[in-house]
């Protein structure tokens, strides 16, 4: 679970101070989806920083499954970011040499490598295990 509770953050660039967030509290629960929407300059993407633990507020609290982030160390902190925390983007951020079975994959692997000892293995048969136990077995049809 994420709980923020008075969230604020400023920015300074030379003599002007912009303020991004200004209180801002909010609870997202496991499974929950979440579009943040409004103009440009309303702090949308500061509040996603904050939520993917890029940056930190300037005020308040931020607690992930009751544990303060500001406590976290930045190994915590990537570890999180990478078992926890997604993004799905405007702009798709593709790498363009994949396929659309291989992009998920890539990410697996390397998943893979950081609890192997740093080796890179063939995760191709436990990834689209995965794949298939969550609804997705027709990705295999994409691959390659």
């Amino acid at each position: 679970m994420f709980i923020l509770d008075g969230i604020t953050r400023r920015y300074q660039v030379a003599e002007a101070e912009t303020l991004a967030l200004d209180q801002v509290s909010l609870r997202l629960v496991p499974g929950e989806f979440v579009a943040v929407m409004g103009p440009s300059g309303c702090g949308k993407s500061t509040l996603l920083n904050i939520l993917g633990m890029l940056d930190g507020p300037d005020e308040g609290n931020y607690l992930f499954n009751g544990d303060d982030v500001a406590r976290y160390s930045e190994t915590r902190l990537t570890k999180i970011r990478r078992d926890h925390i997604g993004f799905i983007f405007q702009n798709f951020n593709l790498i363009d040499d994949l396929s659309v079975a291989e992009r998920p994959e890539a990410s697996f692997r390397i998943n893979l490598c950081s609890h192997r000892s740093g080796q890179i293995a063939d995760g191709s048969s436990a990834f689209f295990l995965q794949m298939e136990r969550i609804g997705l077995k027709s990705l295999r049809s994409f691959a390659g």
